[in-house]
């Protein structure tokens, strides 16, 4: 919220955010909770649907893919999703070998991660002896359209966050009011331009600053590259500055502050985040920290999440009836 605070210095205003900075924190304990968002840590909780089709490549070589995809919200589309990558899988394989299908596949496609090679051991040899096929994770990636139109409407929301806020100090805020709302202002606003803004520090530097790195981790949630999130705060700061502070003049200081002071920070919190999420133990002591590093992060993760859900994927290079006796003995016997 870029307009936490216009003008500092008024102990009433302060202790509102004091109170604001407390029930959100209480409210991102309840969430983490109540709706464990980082369920993803806890796969073997989840439902699965098991499904898995055989086939045979160019050189008649058989093989075998296997699916595990978690029931609940979108499950449909993870299943749809799976069908399409089976029938382009069979499809290629008519024309190449199934090893030279997948190599190809996993280069082009940012929907496979966690690809582990599963060998097959020896024992007169007493060495691993070749590999018998892949396991991996499939997500679901988001459309570019989709992206752009989530972060948009995600900065829109936090500017209009800032609109309420900003009306709540409007006692404050009046002062540096030029312009009414009608059509001879609007010309007005535009044709003024930027100057600079000569209010106090905490207002032009600290609170900007804070709205620059709510607006660039938006972006970079929504898997925006670093210069391209720089420029979504641009864009946020530059609605704000001509649509939630509408009846002031706009700020050459606050459109260079925001995005990039916004930037530098937004992008440490997010690698803090990222860290404690490496190096952390799974649970609501990490999962509330990471959100209040990275909210957006927090957020657009777990709608991901719901969309892609858990997809374990097994590429096998076998004899379709063996590969179906040793499924079978994994999940009856070993719980796989």
């Amino acid at each position: 919220m870029e307009q936490i605070c216009h003008s500092g210095g008024n102990e009433d205003m302060i202790k509102i955010r004091l109170h604001y900075i407390v029930i959100l924190l209480f409210y991102t304990i309840f969430v983490l909770w109540n709706l464990d968002a980082y369920s993803a840590d806890k796969p073997d909780n989840k439902d699965f649907y098991r499904f898995d089709v055989n086939a045979f490549d160019k050189n008649q070589n058989p093989f075998i893919i296997e699916w595990d995809i978690s029931k609940g919200l979108f499950f449909d589309n993870r299943k749809s999703e799976a069908l399409k990558f089976n029938a382009q899988m069979i499809f290629d394989a008519q024309d190449n070998d199934i090893n030279t299908v997948f190599a190809k596949r996993l280069i082009e496609s940012d929907n496979i991660i966690n690809v582990n090679p599963l060998y097959s051991f020896s024992s007169e040899k007493n060495e691993v002896d070749k590999i018998n096929g892949y396991e991996f994770n499939y997500t679901i990636k988001r459309s570019p359209t989709y992206l752009a139109l989530r972060t948009s409407i995600e900065i829109f929301t936090v500017c209009s966050m800032g609109v309420i806020n900003y009306f709540m100090m409007k006692e404050v805020n009046a002062d540096d009011w030029q312009y009414k709302y009608s059509r001879s202002d609007i010309k007005n606003k535009f044709a003024d331009g930027w100057y600079w803004d000569p209010n106090n520090f905490n207002t032009n530097t600290v609170y900007h600053l804070y709205a620059g790195a709510v607006y660039y981790q938006i972006a970079r949630s929504n898997y925006y590259s670093i210069p391209e999130s720089f420029l979504w705060s641009f864009g946020g700061s530059l609605v704000w500055e001509y649509f939630g502070e509408w009846r002031e003049q706009v700020s050459l200081n606050d459109m260079i502050f925001t995005p990039t002071l916004g930037a530098l920070t937004g992008e440490f919190f997010i690698q803090t985040a990222n860290y404690i999420e490496r190096n952390m133990k799974a649970g609501l002591l990490r999962g509330t920290l990471m959100f209040i590093l990275h909210p957006f992060g927090t957020i657009n993760r777990w709608l991901d999440s719901s969309n892609s859900g858990d997809m374990r994927v097994r590429i096998l290079f076998a004899n379709p009836i063996q590969t179906t006796v040793q499924s079978k003995i994994e999940r009856d016997v070993f719980g796989r």
